[in-house]
């Protein structure tokens, strides 16, 4: 029978395994509390800054940790000890000049051939811990700065109200006390101010409804969106005749939220259809529902699977180019001139800011002259946030 050769000695296969916990930040120890032994590689040394082997006991170790983490550390050990259990810490370490490092331990206490034994790793995580801390606050800033724009918005809208409605009451006079006296032309451009002001009142109410949606909780309920739907149909009835204008509504169902903003959805998106139609040729609007039981739902956090409903609401209008699908979804994002078709560009924002409070997703399919398609997904049930 032949022998069996090892391609490298014990010694070599140990040196590489430091040399990869070294490069993986990593340190190992071993402490047998039986005899007083202890060892820790030599990567202890980078990690804590050690000018010398000598240095390398656990009285050391244990000093350089944080006056404030100190005690927790110690008593973490001092369990696992006692219960020869396994633990798990991160802290920090207090090196000269003042500076910090991030440490993450992991390791176990246990009785082993009548000794007892501690052993386990240590890891360097203090770029890690430093890059979630520059994360943190950049998302802390982005949070404040976001608090403050619609806080500008709410407030801007508010006090342009009152010189906007003066401006309209005093076309209004104009054209009702003074027309005789006004030419033609004169009319006419107080027409185009009316106009101009009735756009940005419907402006500033379209961007007070977004302030507000930003800024204050949503309280959910059940929700029949079939309900919604038939209520907003009813009340445009007279232009869907005037338009032989068809919906087809079918699969709708019961959705948790609040109804007040699934209603603005809903009529956001109804009214866009009845206002991009091409000439000549009638509005066909389907608005589908269908339910999927425990789907996958990964852009709900913490929850793997959820009861979703897809909407899906399709017209014949004109559409738009793919490539805009979701620029139509920004703030003022407008594909079309207002002449043609009024808007403030706010209403599919709003769509999108509505369904992502639902803790859902809108998107939108569409081709020029062939009409559009918004898919959208609701969880039946709202997680807790």
């Amino acid at each position: 029978m032949e022998s069996v050769h090892f391609p490298r000695s014990f010694e070599h296969i140990s040196r590489a395994y430091a040399e990869v916990y070294a490069a993986a930040q990593m340190a190992q120890w071993y402490y047998d509390d039986t005899n007083g032994i202890q060892y820790f590689s030599k990567s202890y040394s980078t990690i804590f800054e050690l000018a010398n082997e000598d240095e390398l006991v656990s009285e050391t170790l244990i000093n350089k940790i944080h006056p404030d983490d100190k005690e927790r550390v110690l008593k973490v050990l001092e369990y696992a000890r006692k219960h020869k259990s396994s633990f798990n810490l991160i802290y920090r370490i207090l090196l000269p000049e003042g500076k910090l490092k991030y440490i993450k331990a992991h390791g176990k206490c246990a009785r082993l051939s009548e000794k007892e034994v501690m052993y386990g790793v240590v890891l360097d995580i203090t770029e890690m811990e430093e890059q979630r801390n520059r994360v943190h606050v950049l998302a802390d800033n982005l949070m404040r700065s976001n608090r403050d724009l619609e806080q500008f918005a709410f407030v801007a809208s508010h006090d342009l109200q009152e010189p906007l409605r003066k401006i309209r009451a005093f076309g209004d006079l104009l054209l009702n006390n003074a027309t005789d006296e006004l030419s033609v032309e004169s009319q006419f451009y107080i027409e185009r101010m009316r106009d101009a002001s009735e756009r940005m009142q419907t402006l500033i109410e379209d961007l007070l409804i977004f302030s507000r949606l930003s800024m204050h909780e949503v309280r959910h309920q059940p929700v029949d969106l079939n309900l919604i739907v038939n209520e907003i149909i009813e009340g445009l009835r007279e232009l869907l005749l005037d338009t032989k204008a068809t919906v087809a509504i079918e699969g709708l169902t019961t959705v948790e939220g609040n109804e007040s903003l699934l209603r603005q959805l809903f009529q956001n998106l109804i009214s866009n259809a009845l206002k991009f139609t091409r000439e000549n040729i009638p509005l066909k609007l389907e608005i589908t529902g269908r339910l999927f039981r425990a789907v996958e739902a990964p852009w709900l956090n913490n929850r793997e699977k959820a009861d979703v409903l897809e909407i899906i609401i399709k017209d014949n209008g004109i559409g738009f180019d793919q490539k805009h699908a979701n620029k139509i979804f920004d703030l003022f994002g407008r594909l079309h001139n207002h002449n043609k078709y009024k808007g403030t560009g706010i209403g599919l924002a709003l769509c999108k800011k509505v369904v992502e409070y639902h803790q859902g997703l809108i998107q939108a399919e569409s081709e020029v002259d062939k009409g559009a398609k918004f898919k959208i997904l609701l969880p039946i049930k709202q997680q807790p946030q």
